[in-house]
């Protein structure tokens, strides 16, 4: 997805001490949400849009100056309507390390004088009419000159930055990356234990809080209690085996963690708008229409499904039974050799791919490794379409991205 956080390195900075630009760039490819160890002076030349700095969004115009912390997690959403006639905005930045302030304050008296006892924000700020009209001179001036004038001109702009006093906060830091990864370990937790009942207890203990903490948290993350979206797992699992197996109602409800068919028809149709049998229909219905718009005989698609059964039953005594022996392996704990013996598998001759790619993506989503997750079971969906594990597991990591994503511009 787009939205993911990307950390990234500035260019230059084994040569030179700041990073300065003059960007005209279209709107489609501008940075997503990102964060760098600079600190990014940003003056918007030509586009106007929406900045997300931190837990703040906040519409941006033609003439903005603003100052963006080091690690602070940010982007500049420009509206395509505010393009020039090529569709590209314009903007100057420039970005240095922190040690570049500190290493002038040590080495010019005259820098160290204006800084004295300035507290250095973690905030991203947005500069008044005054300071804005400044520092956007300077940085005009600094577009056409060469590395010494840019240097000089980096003198002018510290002290000016960090003792404005017209500026405003715009956007505090959040602890995103946390966040994704204990929601991501309390989903995965429920995706492997849903079958039988999860104590608050429990779940509160696999991700290092009390049971009090941990209700509060996930209601306040989730907009629902934790039980809530136990039984919407196990609704979804279920619709997934009322499309797509021939086991009767009363077997789908013992296997996704339901103890009583009655309840279990209640809780559905409320849900869901229609007990479980009518939903079975529909998906019936709806699959009819599918293998009949495909073309092909009916003989050709049960084949298929015949093709893909034998495929089951010939790696069960193969590939599949070492795998059960590295579930249980990362089940201990022991994610890593996992990982080390799945990678392994993968080299060997004749290896099912989808079946290995597969587990190895359910261990590094295990780990809260998202990026590697996503790639191996994307991996899955490339080799298989059908793959309703790997699709699972797909939405599941998205869905707690697009949800931060989500918090984050909507604070």
């Amino acid at each position: 997805m787009e939205d993911v956080v990307i950390p990234y390195e500035l260019p230059e900075k084994e040569n030179h001490s700041f990073f300065f630009i003059d960007q005209r760039v279209d709107t489609r490819v501008e940075a997503k949400l990102h964060r760098h160890d600079a600190w990014e002076l940003y003056y918007v030349v030509r586009g106007r849009g929406v900045r997300m700095a931190g837990d703040t969004l906040q519409p941006f115009a033609e003439g903005d100056v603003v100052l963006i912390p080091p690690a602070l997690y940010h982007q500049w959403d420009y509206d395509p309507s505010s393009a020039d006639v090529d569709g590209r905005v314009r903007y100057l930045m420039v970005a240095f390390s922190h040690s570049l302030v500190e290493n002038c304050v040590a080495v010019f008296p005259e820098l160290r004088n204006r800084l004295a006892g300035v507290t250095f924000p973690a905030e991203a700020l947005k500069f008044g009419p005054e300071s804005s009209r400044i520092i956007r001179h300077v940085l005009q001036e600094m577009d056409g000159m060469d590395e010494i004038g840019r240097l000089c001109g980096m003198f002018r702009l510290l002290p000016i930055v960090f003792t404005a006093k017209d500026r405003t906060f715009a956007g505090k830091p959040v602890r995103i990356e946390r966040d994704v990864r204990r929601m991501q370990q309390i989903c995965a937790y429920v995706m492997a234990h849903y079958v039988h009942p999860i104590p608050l207890d429990d779940i509160a203990a696999e991700v290092g809080m009390n049971r009090s903490a941990f209700c509060s948290y996930f209601k306040r993350r989730k907009g629902m209690t934790f039980s809530r979206f136990v039984t919407q797992y196990r609704l979804n699992t279920a619709c997934g085996l009322l499309a797509h197996s021939q086991k009767s109602v009363s077997e789908i409800c013992y296997l996704v963690g339901f103890n009583d068919v009655p309840h279990f028809v209640r809780v559905f149709a409320k849900e869901k708008g229609m007990p479980p049998g009518k939903y079975r229909r529909k998906c019936l219905a709806q699959a009819r229409g599918v293998v009949g718009g495909t073309g092909f005989p009916r003989f050709f698609v049960n084949w298929t499904i015949l093709r893909i059964f034998a495929k089951t039953i010939i790696t069960e005594g193969g590939v599949l039974m070492e795998i059960e022996d590295i579930r249980e392996m990362a089940k201990a704990g022991r994610r890593r050799e996992a990982v080390e013996e799945l990678t392994k598998m993968l080299e060997e001759e004749g290896c099912d791919r989808e079946t290995v790619l597969l587990e190895l993506g359910v261990v590094y989503n295990a780990m809260a490794d998202m990026t590697n997750a996503l790639n191996c079971l994307n991996e899955v969906l490339r080799i298989n379409p059908e793959n309703t594990r790997a699709k699972t597991y797909v939405d599941m990591i998205n869905s707690i991205l697009n949800y931060y994503c989500k918090d984050l511009l909507n604070p």
